[in-house]
C-alpha cells in the first residue's frame, strides 16, 4: 500500500464521513469507507495486522468516545443504536484511523514518545476540525474536552504503534516441550 495513497484516502474519507454525518447521511460515508476497506485489504502487505488494529481501534474508540459522551464533554449527530453511545459513523472513523497505522504512520513505528506527542496534538486537532464542520459539539469549556482527548491519544497512538510493531514481527518457533 503506497504511503501517499493511504494518507490521501484517510484524509478524503475523514472529510466524507464527517460531512456525511453533518448532513445526516451517515450511510454514504460508511458505504464509501467499506469500499475503501475492500481496496485497502486487497493491496495491504500486512492484512492480519491491519485487521487486529481495526478490532483494537473499535474497542478502544468505543470506550473513549462513550466516556466522552457519558461525561457530557462531547455530542455527535447521527444514528446510534444505543442511547449514550457514539453514532455509527464514529466507528467508521476508528476503522479509517486503524488503516493508516501500518502505512501512513509507519514513520512512527518504534518511536513511542514521538507517537505520544503526535497523538496528543493531531487527534484533538482532528476532533476540533470535525466540530468546526458540525460533526461534533464540545461542551464548555471546550479546552477540557481537547485536553482529555490529548491525554487519551497520547496513550492510544503509541499503544496502537506498539501493537502494529508486535503483530508485524515474525513468529519464532518455540522448542517442543516435553
Amino acid at each position: 500500500m503506497p504511503t501517499l495513497l493511504n494518507l490521501a484516502a484517510f484524509n478524503v474519507l475523514w472529510l466524507v464521513i464527517v460531512s456525511s454525518a453533518y448532513m445526516h447521511q451517515d450511510a454514504f460515508g460508511l458505504v464509501t469507507l467499506l469500499l475503501w476497506v475492500g481496496i485497502h485489504f486487497r493491496y495491504s502487505r500486512c492484512p492480519g495486522s491491519d485487521f487486529r488494529l481495526i478490532v483494537v481501534a473499535l474497542l478502544f474508540g468505543a470506550l473513549i468516545d462513550t466516556a466522552l459522551i457519558q461525561a457530557g464533554l462531547i455530542r455527535y449527530p447521527g444514528y446510534s443504536p444505543v442511547a449514550g453511545f457514539p453514532p455509527l459513523w464514529i466507528y467508521g472513523m476508528w476503522v479509517n484511523f486503524a488503516l493508516i497505522v501500518n502505512h501512513a504512520l509507519r514513520w512512527l513505528h518504534g518511536r513511542y514518545v514521538l507517537a505520544a506527542a503526535t497523538g496528543a496534538v493531531m487527534a484533538p486537532a482532528a476532533y476540533y476540525g470535525g466540530s468546526g464542520l458540525g460533526a461534533a459539539i464540545f461542551t464548555d469549556p471546550s479546552a477540557l474536552t481537547l485536553l482529555v482527548l490529548a491525554l487519551c491519544w497520547a496513550v492510544l497512538l503509541p499503544g496502537m504503534i506498539a501493537l502494529a510493531d508486535r503483530s508485524r514481527q515474525p513468529v519464532t518457533q518455540r522448542p517442543a516441550q516435553i
